[in-house]
């Protein structure tokens, strides 16, 4: 089980015996959508930044190799 499945099983069971919900840290509570929606942003800006300066991947990767 994904740490999702198993939040959501605590809070089920927790809900069931009138206790408080589990904690939410290290889960994440994101819709689907909400994922696509920010890896989509995270892409928009990673082309930005490609586009906008074309000759640095290019030096990293060499310099990579040099190393």
């Amino acid at each position: 089980q994904t740490k999702r499945e198993e939040y959501e099983v605590a809070c089920t069971a927790a809900k069931e015996n009138g206790t408080a919900p589990p904690s939410t840290k290290g889960v994440d509570l994101r819709l689907a959508d909400e994922c696509r929606a920010e890896l989509e942003t995270q892409e928009a800006q990673l082309e930005l930044v490609s586009k906008t300066q074309p000759g640095v991947i290019e030096q990293y990767e060499k310099r990579k190799r040099d190393v």
